[in-house]
């Protein structure tokens, strides 16, 4: 039976049907101190219960008095036993219960598994173990090569933290795509996938990024909780595995039976494994197909309990040192695990059926007929006569221009080369009339490379006399350029124009109404009804599913059965895939997204030049003729996405083609095709791509001119129109919101207020249940920052005010963002009643928030009112009264003796006043803290009031300080600390003249700083200005702006030459940010005009950057620029003079941008 075990698995394998899931126990091959769950949990269990094993030695010392066993040993024979008994998972979630919060199972898994350093090439430890170093012996990673050599493995997973994988890869030279979160798995199959199920163990040596698969509260897949929840919180790798289950088999190596990584996988798989043809089970044994051939490093047959677990499991299991399981796989007189692992992998590899697997049907000479007849069909001859003129001679070859176009539909979709673009070039630049065959050549060469072409060569085309059918053909190109280039489509259609080009239209307009109705009416021919299909998919699934099949059982071509077949599996959405693929995949039908593949990597493809070591990443390269582009190959991905047809990703469920691949493709051609590009940009799943592609079109000067309020336009109706796939309003709701600042406000208030009351209002305070949008909010900020027109801001201030107790938080935002000013008063009484109303009904902090975002609308009578109710919170229990009550009374109460006293007093007694989170001496919670520093500026603190605050701060400090001496190791990454300490910091410094005087003082801002210079990472504010982490670089900037005046005038003028030149150099991350603070600086006159170093720092960025710079630098292009304006009229109006200057205050002058915010 082995044999015919060992056989199915390899005739599977060959045909690559097997994905392999590599588990802990393969990981000993290359070091033996990767540990099996028995030895990770060891520790664990010995602290956990350790109470319980104490007493057990106890009674079994009292029993067996005579019997001499240390403590050590029996422990060592007690541990497996608790292990069995609990459960390892159990063990698990009862540690990080008791130590109370998840980072520590965490910070246990890490000290434990060995990570690798690349460098010195050695496996090294983390935490208490960090000293413990060991060698890498490449040869041990002999198994983890030999796997990795396989090519016909559809996918490798592993459960394992460890990167021993990523360094075989490495180490082999081969080419791998490593998945290590959800969003990073997409359709192509250009690279077999190494995917990380369970998590990424950490390397000390680069920046720790506390998430797995985009779950925040967790870094590996340990706890019971986190098995249990995997099919929820991970739901997209759960789906693949079953997805490859049910199209295949799967290979375990490195699982025991009783490994929980492989029970709670087969949970997970359960309902696929069990649901097989009830036949198999009355086949006999022999015969039996199975869906999990597990392979373990054993002699033994399973137990009984465990073989009808495998049975009713379709898991079959081969253990490896069993002796005719050698005999097969050619490994007698081995036994060393890692060897028989390499002798099993070459059994896989060199089945004797391996090479049937791929017979060629004739599809690819079809192809490569083709191409070689490009190569034939045309000669070019250059005659020269010196020194007057050189005359180029095209021949067009008519043959085998006749043989072209024959077997042009066995090739719809071609991989185009150099022959087809020379052509072309040759073709616009003759002078004189095209020859017919010349003419129908350039037909075959822009269908091949969906490239547009200028009128001039469409006016030649025309003229050479080509007849009626190759008349049709151009038509058809002039009918896509049109779809292609135009900014609107306001003529009427007509009968004689491609319904697949109308829909197009209705789509890139966003009118997904008439492309529905256009759809519906269309009765194509041929492969226009896989374009139909994909199209009426967005409005009737069902109908568009039997279009396709019935096309599938009627269409002769084998390329275009796959195609459609590939896109009816996608739209039946359905576990296992209801129409099998193996037949064309066995057969080598050519692949259409093998050839997007080969289109998007030449579109992106950026030959790296390898220098020597010490001469610089970075060169000056001239170009003559101007740089190059890609802009025809990223034409040709997009001609594949219209005429295949495809998408970037299916109702965000099946992707084809990654965010990040297509924002590539979109940066060279938006500009060129802005309505098809952004189209299939809003089919991307990645919501910052989206805002990246919409601030695109907001920046682009040519596009504001030509098509921006068209866009806008387009993009409103459509949110509010029910034919617009759902899917689609999402990603319209965060490519729209960016264009508001771009689009002149008067030119789409209306249809945003129709918006505001269709949507917003509904959904945000009438009917919430029911709440559609997750982007809503930002979209109606964003829309909300660019309202001008008063009777429209009037309108929302009423709006929102009448609602502030239905949803406050939505409140607080819109008027911020509105940014409302007493001129919205003007002439509305029935706006001034409604404030009235309002600030009547006011009785929740949050509420008092929103009367502070409309403070300048308020009267004296009603700010006394506010404040009045600000005494009332105030008055309440302490432990009550948090952040916001503080934030919004200072705001109230200032320039109120008596209310400022009360206020003052209600912090003093607060026990959130510079609250920890620690426990005695070896406990932490998580902890919330007042702000202190943030809600006293405006108002004073008396002296006895400061003493109170800074003996509870001293108190506090030294809690923490100590906390964080014993346990800086392992501090909680979930808990404020190192903002506390922050805080007290500021604090210490803002209140220097009424401390500096007590014993102590210094001492305690010095220890507190050390420890938040701990806790932070950062050695000091400057460590933080010259980081290459943008969130460094805002701490040590937030920093030095809450203290600026507590630096000494040359240490100021130290840190601000470290901003002005970082902002110089234009190669790191954050220089919006320090471009903001720098105006910042400018404005409150902590940078002096009288300062000739820091301001010619200052006029020098200035001259260094334009807008486009701003661009290439990923800047926030509107709210930088406003900086720089600001900055130019400064300095302008202090007598500088610079071109940056003037450019700068005159594109201050003339920008286009539109905000409340200035």
């Amino acid at each position: 039976m082995v044999k015919e075990v060992l056989d199915q698995l390899g005739e599977k394998y060959s045909k690559r049907f097997v994905s392999v899931i590599v588990g802990a126990g393969f990981s000993r091959n290359a070091c033996k101190e990767y540990p099996l769950w028995k030895d990770l949990l060891y520790e664990m269990v010995v602290e956990l219960y350790q109470e319980e094993i104490e007493n057990a030695y106890s009674r079994f010392r009292k029993i067996s008095p005579g019997t001499k066993m240390s403590l050590e040993v029996f422990t060592k024979e007690e541990v497996p036993r608790i292990i069995e008994r609990v459960g390892y998972l159990k063990i698990v979630s009862e540690y990080i219960v008791r130590k109370g919060y998840r980072e520590a199972i965490e910070h246990y898994i890490e000290e434990r598994i060995p990570y690798i350093d690349t460098t010195t090439k050695q496996f090294k430890f983390a935490g208490k173990n960090k000293h413990k170093v060991i060698d890498i012996d490449g040869n041990n990673f002999s198994a983890h090569k030999k796997l990795l050599e396989g090519d016909k493995w559809v996918r490798i997973y592993t459960t394992n933290y460890d990167c021993l994988l990523e360094y075989a890869v490495n180490a082999n030279d081969k080419s791998y795509t490593v998945i290590r979160k959800a969003r990073e798995l997409s359709d192509n199959t250009d690279k077999t996938s190494i995917i990380k199920l369970h998590g990424d163990l950490y390397n000390p040596k680069e920046k720790r990024v506390f998430m797995f698969d985009g779950n925040p509260h967790q870094q590996y897949i340990i706890s019971e909780e986190d098995y249990k929840n995997y099919p929820r919180d991970h739901e997209a790798f759960t789906q693949l595995m079953r997805i490859s289950l049910l199209q295949g088999v799967f290979c375990l190596i490195g699982f025991s039976g009783d490994d929980p990584n492989f029970v709670n996988w087969i949970s997970w798989v359960r309902d696929v494994l069990v649901t097989e043809d009830d036949e198999i089970k009355d086949k006999d044994e022999d015969n039996r197909t199975y869906k999990i051939f597990l392979i373990g490093l054993s002699k033994d047959e399973p137990d009984e309990v465990r073989k009808m677990f495998y049975e009713n499991h379709n898991i079959v299991y081969v253990p490896l040192l069993r002796k005719d399981v050698k005999e097969v796989i050619g490994a007698e007189g081995i036994d060393e695990p890692r060897d028989l692992f390499c002798k099993f992998f070459d059994y896989l590899y060199n089945w004797k059926g391996a090479a049937d697997a791929a017979q060629d049907t004739g599809d690819v000479p079809s192809r490569k007929a083709y191409n070689e007849l490009w190569d034939k069909v045309y000669e070019v001859k250059h005659e020269t006569n010196l020194p007057t003129s050189i005359k180029t001679i095209v021949t067009v070859d008519e043959e085998k221009l006749a043989q072209l176009y024959a077997l042009k539909p066995w090739n719809r979709i071609v991989t185009y080369t150099f022959r087809q673009i020379t052509f072309l070039k040759e073709m616009v630049y003759k002078k004189g009339p095209l020859t017919e065959a010349e003419a129908r050549l350039t037909l075959l060469a822009i269908k091949d490379t969906g490239l547009t072409v200028d009128d001039e060569l469409i006016n030649k085309i025309k003229a050479s006399g080509i007849e009626v059918e190759d008349q049709d053909k151009l038509n058809k190109i002039t009918e896509r350029e049109k779809t292609l280039l135009y900014s609107s489509f306001t003529e009427e259609q007509t009968e004689n124009e491609d319904p697949y080009e109308q829909i197009l239209r209705s789509l890139f307009t966003m009118d997904f109404k008439l492309a529905k109705e256009l759809s519906e009416g269309w009765e194509p021919k041929g492969t226009d009804v896989i374009r139909k299909a994909l199209v009426l998919s967005f409005f009737n699934k069902a109908q568009a599913k039997d279009i396709l099949w019935n096309y599938i059982k009627q269409e002769p071509n084998e390329k275009e059965q796959f195609y459609a077949t590939k896109l009816l599996n996608i739209l039946e959405d359905t576990l296992p895939p209801a129409h099998p693929l193996d037949r064309y995949e066995n057969a080598n039908v050519q692949d259409y997204n093998k050839d997007l593949s080969n289109f998007i990597k030449r579109a992106s493809d950026i030959k790296e030049k390898i220098k020597a070591y010490g001469s610089g990443k970075n060169e000056k390269t001239f170009y003559i003729g101007g740089k190059p582009t890609k802009i025809r190959e990223a034409t040709a991905v997009l001609n594949f996405l219209l005429e295949a047809p495809a998408f970037v990703s299916y109702k965000n469920f099946y992707t084809l083609i990654s965010s990040e691949k297509w924002y590539h493709i979109h940066k060279i051609i938006y500009e060129r095709y802005p309505l098809p590009v952004l189209y299939y940009g809003l089919q991307c799943t990645d919501s910052k791509v989206k805002t990246r592609i919409g601030q695109d079109y907001a920046y682009s000067d040519y596009l504001a001119e030509n098509y921006l309020e068209d866009i806008l336009t387009y993009m409103l109706k459509a949110c509010m129109v029910d034919a617009t796939p759902n899917y689609l309003k999402e990603s319209i709701l965060i490519v729209a919101r960016e264009l508001f600042v771009s689009v002149k406000p008067q030119k789409w208030e209306d249809l945003f207020m129709q918006f505001w009351v269709e949507i917003v209002l509904r959904y945000r305070f009438e009917d919430v249940k029911n709440r559609q949008f997750d982007e809503l909010d930002k979209f109606v900020e964003k829309a909300l920052n660019s309202i001008a027109t008063l009777s429209v801001r009037q309108r929302i201030i009423q709006d929102v005010l009448a609602h502030v107790k239905d949803d406050t938080g939505f409140a607080i935002n819109c008027l911020y963002y509105l940014q409302s000013e007493p001129a919205d008063l003007k002439g509305n009484e029935q706006l001034q009643t409604a404030v009235q109303k309002f600030v009547d009904e006011i009785s929740t902090p949050d509420e008092l928030n929103v009367a502070g975002n409309v403070y300048r609308l308020l009267t004296d009578d009603q700010k006394q009112t506010c404040a009045q109710k600000c005494m009332r919170l105030l008055s309440e229990e302490e432990s009550k009264i948090s952040d916001l009550v503080y934030h919004v009374s200072e705001f109230f109460v200032k320039g109120n003796p008596e209310m400022t006293a009360v206020f003052i007093k209600s912090i003093c007694e607060n026990p959130l006043l510079w609250k920890n989170g620690v426990i005695g001496e070896g406990s932490y919670s998580d902890f919330t803290y007042l702000k202190v520093s943030e809600f006293t500026r405006r108002v004073y603190i008396d002296k006895t009031s400061l003493m109170i605050i800074y003996e509870r701060l001293k108190t506090s400090a030294d809690e923490v300080v100590k906390f964080i001496e014993r346990h800086h190791d392992d501090m909680p990454f979930y808990s404020d600390t190192e903002g506390l300490l922050r805080e007290m910091i500021t604090f210490l410094r803002q209140n220097e003249k009424g401390l500096f005087r007590e014993e102590g003082y210094y001492e305690v801002l010095g220890r507190v700083s050390e420890a938040y210079r701990k806790v932070s990472g950062l050695g000091n504010v400057e460590d933080g200005l010259l980081s290459e982490y943008e969130e460094d670089v805002k701490k040590s900037l937030g920093y030095i702006t809450a203290n600026i005046k507590l630096f000494a005038p040359n240490e100021q003028e130290r840190l601000f030459d470290i901003i002005i030149n970082r902002v110089l150099l234009k190669n790191s991350d954050g220089l919006d940010t320090c471009i903001g603070y720098l105006w910042y600086y400018l404005n409150k006159r902590y940078i002096s005009t009288d300062n000739e170093r820091l301001t010619d720092g200052l006029v020098r960025i200035l001259d260094r950057y334009e807008k486009s710079d701003m661009q290439e630098c990923n800047m926030d292009l509107v709210m930088t620029a406003r900086y720089m304006g600001k900055m130019a009229t400064i300095l302008s109006g202090k007598g500088f003079k610079s071109k940056g200057i003037d450019y700068w205050k005159r594109f201050k002058r003339t920008s286009r941008f539109y905000s409340n915010f200035d």
